[in-house]
């Protein structure tokens, strides 16, 4: 199984109406994530920080089938009031056109930022996060 590259910090979580907080931001490889599916939940939220960007992934189980969706926020800018940092936008914008390849739908954000949005089979959840987590560290 991937590691993912221990990229992957978890912060959150919210099962069926329930918020747990994990301020330490614990890492999390694919046992422990698949740990986290495997309760017997209808709905699972985690909130996560990968390769440094806030992220949502839902987990839902309907009628049989279990899917799940990923939001990234991508920041276009470092901070506000400093000067623009034409190679952090260059990757940045690098790395939303290949999250557009991978599938993802990209909305303008508040603050600066795009929201990326992709749903997938549960399936392949674990090699949809490392083709993701590629492009993010990359």
């Amino acid at each position: 199984m991937s590691d993912l590259s221990g990229r992957l910090q978890l912060i959150g979580e919210w099962a069926d109406g329930t918020l747990a907080l994990n301020d330490e931001g614990r890492m999390l490889d694919m046992n422990t994530l698949n740990e986290i599916l495997q309760r017997r939940v209808n709905e699972v939220y985690l909130q996560l920080l990968m390769a440094g960007m806030m992220a949502i992934l839902g987990i839902s189980r309907e009628e049989g089938l279990s899917r799940y969706a990923l939001e990234i926020l991508v920041p276009l800018t470092t901070e506000e009031g400093d000067e623009c940092d034409l190679e952090f936008l260059d990757r940045r914008t690098s790395t939303l056109k290949d999250l557009k390849s991978l599938g993802f739908y990209l909305e303008v954000g508040k603050g600066g930022s795009v929201r990326c949005y992709r749903e997938g089979d549960i399936d392949k959840l674990e090699d949809d996060l490392s083709a993701i987590e590629a492009v993010l560290i990359g």
